[in-house]
């Protein structure tokens, strides 16, 4: 980790062992994210990575138990009962079990080992699919011989669309539970940083599963109704590695949800400037579950050297703060959804999200473009959002509030505003309130700071 995460610990006032495990909480969200962006697909997400990440992302969650149960309890699980996908910055109201819709005779495996969608919800933008998986008492005691009778043997992730491959006598999914692959009416699509889970043990054997893939119009072109494919269905159980006959055809509709959605596209004050770029809030719609902000940003007149991490008009890492009306912290979810640049002789060249991989190393004068989606908390008086954006340099860790935007959800307007202020740079001894505010948010850590 950069030095420059060490000398942050000298600004906060805490005991040593709160020190040690925020740095080792840093050190962690580091690591995902760097390994994240520039792992190959074929390395992405390892098994043991995933196993650490599924554990660290079961956080209490309120799930009812569905088999034959009345409609009103299928869909009273979709309540706050997705509350652990808050650990990625997704909060939903707690009105969205009027939204879920139940899934009958949708069940594959067999008694030692059998998984079943329960429910689904479908917005504009993103849909949820809710899945019980069920070990069986025989298999579970296979797993538990030897151990202690308490022992809870783990869900690490349930992968689809990626079936198991061997390497040096070991058997892993290529992505490892991150479900990337995902197949939309019949064709194959690569939805890398659109797609979250959570996974909560509610009984010996027994998990809920919630997996929430992101699909706009770039994935979907405008349909409103859709089917998903879920085939090559693989259970990270324990250590293994276990494939599930059967597959799952899933058919959604966002119909119900766009009859409620309200979208605008802001007016002239939507866009700043900063370095070469030019962020703009492009959409907004206010969706029943959430409310969900488009950002364009173009990179103009760029050269090769501006995407050297020392270079003065490098751009780093965006990161989002969200606000209610009455200054509340919201939850806040963003994923990049289109990458591309357009190079001088007109030629363009579609990328990776996070991917910097250029065709042609050098270069000059080329507009590089980016599109971000932040899925935002709806809050009680859903009137009003204020967006703060920050830029980390990824070389020195420093972060500068760059960006400023209120949002009028009602009145159908953007004010957007220029900031240029460090809330956080370690070579001039700058750590602000607003810094402390953004780790929490990121880290889910107090801290007091010096001064």
């Amino acid at each position: 980790m950069s030095k420059n995460y060490y000398d942050l610990m000298s600004g906060i006032k805490a005991d040593e062992d709160f020190k040690e495990k925020l740095i080792v909480n840093l050190q962690e969200k580091q690591k995902e994210k760097q390994n994240q962006e520039q792992k190959t697909v074929k390395g992405v997400l390892m098994k043991m990575k995933v196993r650490k990440m599924a554990a660290a992302a079961a956080v209490s969650l309120a799930v009812l138990t569905c088999g034959g149960a009345a409609l009103a309890a299928l869909k009273g699980s979709f309540g706050v009962g997705v509350s652990s996908l808050q650990s990625v910055g997704i909060k939903l109201p707690d009105n969205a079990a009027e939204w879920a819709e139940p899934v009958e005779s949708q069940s594959i495996g067999d008694e030692d080992l059998k998984v079943a969608l329960e429910s689904v919800v479908c917005d504009d933008g993103f849909a949820i699919l809710q899945f019980k998986v069920n070990v069986g008492a025989e298999k579970l005691k296979s797993y538990k011989e030897g151990l202690d009778k308490d022992y809870q043997v783990p869900l690490c992730y349930l992968s689809f669309n990626d079936p198991i491959t061997k390497e040096n006598g070991y058997e892993e999914t290529r992505l490892g539970g991150a479900n990337y692959n995902l197949i939309v009416d019949g064709e194959d699509v690569w939805v890398r940083g659109r797609s979250e889970h959570s996974i909560e043990c509610t009984g010996d054997g027994e998990f809920i599963v919630h997996q929430m893939w992101f699909l706009d119009d770039s994935i979907l072109n405008g349909k409103k109704e859709f089917t998903l494919t879920l085939g090559d269905v693989v259970v990270g159980l324990d250590n293994d590695c276990i494939p599930v006959d059967g597959t799952f055809e899933v058919k959604l509709s966002k119909e119900s949800a766009l009859e409620q959605t309200d979208s605008f596209t802001p007016g002239k004050n939507a866009s700043v400037k900063y370095k070469k770029v030019e962020k703009t809030i492009e959409k907004v719609s206010v969706t029943p579950l959430q409310d969900i902000i488009v950002i364009k940003s173009v990179h103009k007149d760029v050269d090769a050297k501006d995407f050297i991490l020392t270079d003065e008009d490098y751009v780093g890492t965006m990161l989002y703060m969200a606000y209610d009306k009455n200054g509340n912290n919201i939850a806040c979810h963003e994923m990049e959804t289109e990458r591309k640049i357009t190079y001088k002789d007109g030629s363009t060249e579609i990328l990776e999200p996070g991917d910097y991989a250029f065709c042609q190393e050098e270069f000059e004068h080329a507009q590089f473009e980016t599109t971000e989606v932040l899925a935002v908390e709806k809050t009680e008086d859903n009137s009003e959002i204020l967006l703060k954006v920050y830029e980390k340099n990824d070389h020195t860790s420093a972060i500068k509030h760059m960006m400023e935007c209120r949002i009028d959800l009602k009145q159908k307007d953007v004010d957007a505003k220029s900031k240029d202020t460090y809330i956080y740079n370690p070579e001039e001894s700058v750590i602000t309130d607003e810094y402390r505010e953004l780790i929490k948010q990121l880290y889910g850590m107090e801290v007091e700071l010096d001064g």
